[in-house]
């Protein structure tokens, strides 16, 4: 499992590649702060319908953490803090493109990568799939 910010999920859909998330983690969680930015504020934009097939589908999970890491916060936005409380409170890896929110999980030991990444991972996922 993976904890997800809203901008990868977006980045993807936005360049028809939503569907890689699933195959190649398997399954995500989102807080509600994410599921909010994506889909109730993004209605009619990528990742809206992307994220909702997934929800309705079970492979994303909307997930409210129990409790929130402590301030101050830098800058975060409020996907970016519930997405770090978050994997920080389950153990999961994080999700995250934002330079602020990157160096938070970093200084709270959370793992985590960035859409860059998650392509390449893909692409040598790829690989061992022929």
């Amino acid at each position: 499992m993976t904890v997800a910010d809203a901008t990868p999920l977006i980045a993807l859909a936005r360049i028809g590649a939503f569907s890689l998330l699933q195959d190649v983690l398997k399954a995500l969680v989102i807080p509600p702060a994410v599921f909010d930015e994506v889909v109730t504020h993004g209605k009619g934009r990528p990742g809206a319908p992307e994220v909702q097939a997934a929800l309705s589908a079970g492979w994303i999970t909307k997930v409210a953490p129990a409790g929130r890491l402590p301030g101050p916060y830098g800058g975060m936005h409020a996907g970016e803090i519930e997405v770090l409380s978050l994997a920080k409170e389950l153990g999961f890896p994080a999700l995250l493109d934002e330079k602020i929110a990157a160096a938070r999980a970093d200084r709270e030991h959370i793992i985590r990568f960035g859409t860059m990444t998650f392509f390449d991972w893909q692409r040598r996922w790829a690989i061992f799939q022929r």
